[in-house]
């Protein structure tokens, strides 16, 4: 009866284990499942939200394509207000802001990049949303505001673009040393993409050949 009594002993244990700590037990897997519910609820919700953003933005391009301005409009502020993380908000942004250019409204236009400069989580889409915005604002004829945005200059692949940027912008200010140093600047760079004998062009309208920039 030795081993009767050792499994006694031990069904004695486990109950006494049981009356202290099983109320914790079983409070812990619940907290633990209603943790992984709640994890898959939420990413669930994310896809939603991701599905309903690329149908928006999709939904946006159609209108464009068919010339239905104040459809895309509407679709654009559906984006920004409901979906204002998404990547697909900021590309709304810039169709928009890309119609308006075509249209010749640089002021709405600079809107909707100065909202993808201020909200979007994403490096590169902030250099190009600053890089688009300088350039419109420089279209609309506002150099000090445009010189604010492009500067400072990043670094990487649109580090030429951003210097022949400053530098057009210092030629509209009429500031020729400031435009020449930036234009070098931009042909030291690695960067693809650049038009080299643009920016040459732009020196010896300068009077000035290209140099390395110091």
């Amino acid at each position: 009866m030795v081993g009767y009594r050792s499994e006694e002993e031990q069904m004695d244990e486990i109950r006494h284990w049981w009356k202290e700590y099983g109320r914790s037990v079983i409070v812990g897997v619940i907290i633990a499942l209603a943790a992984i519910l709640g994890w898959q609820q939420w990413q669930a919700y994310q896809d939603r939200q991701q599905l309903a953003a690329s149908a928006a933005y999709q939904a946006l391009i159609a209108d464009l394509g068919d010339g239905n301005t104040a459809a895309a409009q509407h679709r654009a502020k559906q984006l920004r207000d409901k979906h204002a993380d998404s990547p697909y908000a900021v590309f709304a942004a810039f169709q928009m802001a890309q119609r308006y250019v075509d249209n010749d409204d640089l002021q709405a236009a600079a809107e909707e990049l100065r909202w993808a400069v201020d909200h979007t989580q994403l490096p590169a889409f902030h250099t190009i949303a600053r890089l688009r915005l300088a350039r419109v604002l420089l279209g609309a004829n506002d150099a000090k505001a445009a010189l604010k945005v492009a500067q400072p200059a990043p670094k990487g692949p649109f580090a030429g673009q951003f210097q022949e940027l400053i530098g057009d912008i210092h030629v509209a200010q009429s500031n020729q040393a400031a435009a020449i140093k930036a234009y070098r600047a931009a042909l030291a760079t690695e960067a693809t993409g650049l038009n080299r004998g643009l920016i040459h062009a732009k020196l010896n309208d300068l009077g000035s050949a290209a140099e390395p920039a110091l």
